[in-house]
């Protein structure tokens, strides 16, 4: 059918859970999301960054996942969080699989830092930190969760 808006569910870590950021980034998105993980894989501050010295990335693990939201964005929203986070050269966009709340599993996107801009041993700025947690927050993720986030990631600010 011409004309009609192809849709795709978007998984959303790091800075992305935090409402007005991901909001300025997404025009057309209606504001609602569903808990879900990444499964076997860890959340890591290891992908460099120009203004945050290092941001959130998803790396594979065997027994850790990853959690965050699961939103649904339109063909154009795609395109404007492929700039967002620099798709292709800074993130790909890998299609994977995701566990809902309810224990149902769905596939969609998630984005994850390419080689060339994966170094470890660095840490984010603050600003960007409290980005990521109070996003987390903001979006019901367990204190647990967040109380780790913040630790992985002030363990030295730089």
């Amino acid at each position: 059918m011409t004309g009609q808006l192809r849709h795709y569910r978007l998984f959303a870590y790091g800075s992305n859970l935090y409402p007005q950021r991901l909001r300025s980034r997404l025009r057309h998105w209606n504001g609602r999301f569903q808990l879900a993980a990444l499964p076997n894989h860890e959340l890591r501050f290891n992908k460099r960054s120009l203004k945050y010295v290092a941001a959130a990335n998803v790396v594979p693990h065997p027994t850790r996942q990853v959690r965050g939201i699961l939103i649904e964005v339109n063909d154009a929203d795609l395109q404007a969080m492929d700039k967002c986070e620099g798709y292709p050269v800074y993130y790909d966009r890998i299609w994977t699989g995701f566990r809902l709340a309810d224990g149902s599993h769905v596939e969609g996107y998630v984005y994850r830092a390419t080689p060339e801009w994966v170094e470890e041993g660095k840490r984010p700025i603050r600003e960007y930190l409290d980005y990521v947690t109070r996003g987390a927050s903001a979006c019901g993720l367990p204190p647990d969760y967040i109380r780790a986030i913040s630790q992985l990631g002030s363990t030295h600010f730089a």
